[in-house]
């Protein structure tokens, strides 16, 4: 590891950083933010909406209101573990002068963590969204395009399948300008 063994060149515990840590954390505040912004998107909606054939609007939900209470402790506890595992590290920069091995798996742990957290906020309010038959009015396929990428080629839609060339992410049909085909 660069940040280890190597001296920095400039002074300032930001530059013991090493390029992975920094990636690690900076993806990880992006799904956050992207997760953020869906879940913001998902409220407003809840608020004024009313699915056919349903009295009242989806905010009276006790299902959605499940939902949207468990998805938001996804995206604070997330966000919560990501920032204090930097404080952290920063802390023990200060004291130590380097990180030990076990701060590094830490980040790496936390920020995966942030990520796949994100990514089912986005899917969970995408398909609850797509379930109440309104989807085509909030903002969510841009964010859903990026939630889930390809495991392998060998998945309907992935970017190896020549088959795919829409990529299908999250149970949504992404064209090249991002607009959903349906939910």
């Amino acid at each position: 590891m660069r940040g280890l063994h190597i001296g920095v060149r400039e002074p300032g515990n930001l530059y013991r950083f090493t390029r992975g840590n920094l990636y690690a954390a900076g993806f990880a505040g992006v799904a956050l933010g992207i997760a953020r912004g869906v879940f913001g998107a998902f409220v407003e909606l809840a608020r004024d909406k009313a699915p056919r054939d349903a009295e009242g609007v989806l905010r009276d939900s006790r299902v959605i209101q499940a939902l949207v209470g468990e998805r938001e402790a996804k995206l604070l506890t997330s966000r919560s573990l990501l920032t204090n595992t930097l404080a952290e590290m920063s802390a023990e920069l200060e004291k130590r002068g380097a990180f030990t091995n076990s701060r590094v798996a830490t980040l790496r742990l936390t920020s995966t963590l942030a990520i796949q957290q994100a990514r089912n906020v986005v899917t969970a309010l995408y398909q609850a969204a797509a379930a109440t038959r309104f989807s085509k009015k909030i903002p969510l396929s841009a964010a859903s395009a990026t939630c889930t990428p390809p495991v392998s080629n060998r998945r309907v839609g992935s970017w190896g399948d020549p088959a795919g060339a829409g990529a299908t992410n999250c149970g949504v049909h992404i064209l090249s300008d991002h607009r959903a085909l349906g939910g």
